[in-house]
């Protein structure tokens, strides 16, 4: 959760593009969620309508082959039959053939009255000439496949269909008990239906690409398709036998060698027969498929509108943002010379012209107070100098007079030539800022002019300037006060043995001037003091000395840059100053 929050403060795209997804995905969902109960109640209908077809016709064709039926049973009390079959010995040869040829009218009538029925087929196996009258073919002598045939008539039960020598037989009547043994009964009359016509209506069934239809009696392992396809239709007949023992009517998906099927069935309630369809699950519902892939593209379609949009939105918001950090930026490097043009009309408009303002007023601030006031520690700086030269020319003068009266002629030559070196430095006006050679050159002559006076009591130690650092420009008279204050102060009350350091270190990006003494000449209270105002707020301590070098240092190198005291041996100062390497290497 934490992170989420993190993540929802970080960006405003991540916001827009959050805010929009949480408003449109639920309309989203709840439109997905309406289209699939749209798809439900659609293939719901397909469905229920299938089922109504399958159950319509059904009926259809169950009243159809009971109208047979009692057409075939009403034949059985047929006088012209009757007579053939009872009474031969009784009839002429004339009435003979009228009853035979008024039998074969009826049969013809009743043969014609449906398109299911291929032929009405009467045999006479008691009679003495073993006669079969038929609708197609008349009067004619009972085979031995027609004996075959009374062979294999099933029993009571089997109410509808059966099935012999490839052909399809619809029920069996006669006026007694037929005995397959004796043949006791005086006729049967068969009706033969036609494979080819029940196929023909099943057919109408197969709208859909790969489809089918079933007829079958499970009970008598009876099957008719409308199409050969043994891979569907053996699994099916299997199905359909397990599944008509749980329920007489429905549908349901089956998969069948891999490939999911609908199949929708009915089983009639009194002649054991079941009609069944079955349709590719794929080709049943493809249109519908065809909508929903629909809605997939316009849900992916809007999702991507609105990450555009949001995009849009930000780079709208974003751009301007990153041309005012850019001149933020700009005026923290100190280029105060930015102006922010805008011509839209709109809110980032009056965000500019503010900023141009505040710019403006800070370039004003900036001429008025900041340059007033180095100008003053400028005015400062040449105060000190001022100050310093009389009292060092007294020293100095004093100096080379007991060297004269000595007769040190070759050390007062070179002491009155550092004398003239250290001056020329001092009342150099031109500029405020010199070499870093320069600026070591002149405190090392001020520090041995210093260890000649006080050559009794001390010792001066100078390390050489590291290379690489020479031509840095530092301000002016940074070095030559500190190692001033060490011989008069740090030293005051030192009588021998008194040492004076000054050291070069490189760190990093830092260079570090280090001037320490062995001496008591600053109490503790003192150092705090001193250390408080060189942390402090400038503006409130009186700029001289250290505090005038650690201003112009952190002017000229930056915050990190200043001067430090600590207490060591003695007094040790250490002036920092930052800068890169390839300043120092341009340098």
């Amino acid at each position: 959760m934490k992170m989420l929050l993190t993540l929802w403060k970080r960006g405003i795209f991540r916001r827009l593009l959050s805010t929009f997804l949480v408003v449109v995905i639920p309309i989203c969902l709840l439109g997905i969620n309406f289209f699939n109960l749209g798809m439900s109640a659609v293939k719901k209908e397909i469905s229920n309508s299938i089922q109504s077809q399958i159950n319509f016709y059904f009926e259809h064709f169950e009243k159809e082959m009971d109208r047979i039926k009692l057409l075939q049973s009403d034949l059985i009390n047929d006088v012209n039959l009757n007579k053939i079959a009872n009474l031969p010995e009784t009839m002429n040869l004339y009435d003979r053939t009228s009853a035979i040829l008024s039998l074969q009218q009826r049969l013809q009538a009743i043969k014609n009255s449906s398109t299911y029925i291929k032929d009405i087929i009467v045999l006479l196996p008691a009679s003495e000439d073993e006669i079969k009258i038929t609708a197609t073919n008349g009067l004619s002598k009972i085979t031995s496949n027609d004996k075959e045939l009374l062979d294999n008539i099933p029993d009571k039960s089997h109410n509808y269909f059966s099935f012999w020598e490839n052909r399809l037989f619809l029920s069996f009547f006669s006026p007694l008990e037929f005995n397959k043994n004796t043949h006791s009964s005086p006729f049967v009359i068969a009706v033969e239906l036609t494979e080819k016509e029940i196929r023909m209506a099943l057919n109408q069934f197969n709208n859909y690409q790969d489809s089918g239809a079933v007829l079958m009696n499970p009970l008598h392992n009876y099957i008719l398709t409308t199409g050969d396809n043994p891979i569907v239709e053996i699994p099916l007949k299997k199905y359909l036998g397990e599944r008509i023992e749980k329920k007489k009517m429905g549908n349901d998906l089956v998969e069948i060698k891999g490939r999911a099927y609908q199949v929708f069935y009915a089983l009639s309630a009194h002649s054991n027969l079941v009609l069944a369809k079955y349709i590719p699950e794929k080709f049943m519902f493809e249109r519908l498929k065809g909508y929903s892939n629909w809605l997939w593209f316009f849900s992916a379609t809007s999702l991507i509108i609105i990450i555009l949009f949001s995009y849009s939105t930000y780079k709208y918001i974003h751009k301007p943002m990153v041309k005012l950090v850019s001149s933020f930026r700009k005026v923290e490097n100190g280029d105060l010379n930015v102006f922010i043009e805008h011509h839209d009309q709109d809110e980032f408009r009056y965000l500019f012209q503010r900023f141009n303002v505040m710019v403006e007023n800070t370039r004003t601030l900036i001429d008025q107070v900041y340059k007033q006031k180095i100008l003053a520690q400028k005015a400062e700086l040449k105060q000190l100098q001022s100050q310093i030269n009389p009292h060092f020319l007294y020293n100095s003068y004093f100096t080379l007079y007991s060297m004269l009266e000595n007769e040190d002629y070759d050390n007062s030559k070179r002491f009155a030539q550092q004398i003239g070196g250290y001056f020329q430095y001092m009342t150099r006006n031109a500029s405020d800022e010199v070499s870093f050679a320069a600026e070591v050159a002149h405190a090392r002559i001020y520090a041995e002019i210093q260890a000649r006076r006080f050559r009794n009591r001390m010792r001066l130690e100078f390390e050489d300037l590291p290379p690489g650092y020479e031509n840095i420009i530092v301000p002016r008279l940074i070095i030559q006060p500190l190692i001033e204050n060490a011989f008069e102060h740090g030293l005051e009350n030192t009588m021998s043995a008194g040492i004076v350091k000054v050291r070069f270190t490189a760190m990093n990006r830092f260079l570090y001037v280090i001037v320490e003494d062995n001496g008591n000449g600053m109490s503790e209270s003192d150092l705090d003091i001193l250390a408080g105002n060189i942390s402090g707020d400038a503006d409130v301590v009186e700029i001289t000395g250290i505090m005038n070098i650690h201003q112009r240092i952190r002017m000229k190198f930056g915050p990190l840059s200043g001067v430090e005291v600590y207490r060591g041996s003695g007094l040790m100062v250490k002036i920092a100053m930052e800068f890169e390497r390839e300043r120092r290497m341009d340098a």
